[in-house]
């Protein structure tokens, strides 16, 4: 097969090399859970040029979220789709993880600490204080009975698999919330314990969210 023609990869997706590549951007989102898969594959992230990848991870431990990124990177890679300055990356709760658990997934993303092109979206304790800034700060809250409390006064009987809708404009303000808090990436757990710490709800989500948001604006801002 000439390397322009189109190509299947082993989930029976179509494929292009990378020199006959459609999209602009791609990014590859390893996921812990079903919430954050929905966050994920709302119709806002939905743009021809921008290709938003949300794998679920399985087995969900840090480590193992690791190794499917990896695995991910190197399918994408087979099936001629990756470039420079293609984003991946993984998204996880805090949770009971141990500390060395999570420092996994900071080693792994600090092997290309220096293209900028992997990063980690932390939530403490949970993904639904992501999803919490959409309609407030987020003040005052830190466990997960917290969180969950405070979220269902925006979504009455709240559950996991339910679907999501947030427009741009809650999005931007949830990315400017946890910015407040939590304005610079960090490379690993013990940066971050430093800075911020871990007694009271934070994230790190933002910062792909916020590269996504970019991208997809400059897609939709050029025409096709």
């Amino acid at each position: 097969m000439s390397g322009r023609q189109r190509r299947r990869d082993k989930l029976g997706r179509k494929t292009h090399s990378s020199g006959t590549r459609k999209i602009r951007s791609l990014f590859g989102i390893v996921v812990e859970g079903e919430t954050e898969k929905r966050y994920f594959d709302m119709d806002y992230f939905h743009e021809p040029s921008v290709k938003v990848m949300v794998n679920p991870g399985k087995p969900n431990d840090p480590p193992a979220l690791a190794r499917a990124a990896d695995a991910l990177i190197e399918e994408l890679k087979r099936g001629g789709e990756l470039r420079s300055g293609d984003q991946m990356w993984v998204v996880l709760d805090a949770d009971d993880w141990a500390d060395a658990q999570l420092e996994e997934v900071f080693r792994w993303s600090r092997e290309r600490s220096e293209k900028g092109d992997r990063g980690v979206g932390l939530c403490i304790p949970q993904f639904e204080y992501w999803l919490l800034l959409h309609f407030e700060d987020g003040r005052g809250v830190g466990t997960k009975s917290e969180v969950l409390h405070r979220l269902e006064r925006y979504l009455p009987g709240y559950r996991k698999n339910v679907p999501m809708s947030f427009s741009e404009t809650d999005i931007k303000t949830a990315i400017s919330r946890a910015r407040s808090r939590v304005p610079e990436e960090f490379v690993s757990l013990a940066e971050l314990d430093a800075t911020v710490g871990r007694g009271t709800a934070s994230t790190t989500v933002h910062f792909l969210v916020e590269r996504l948001v970019h991208s997809l604006n400059d897609a939709r801002a050029r025409p096709h």
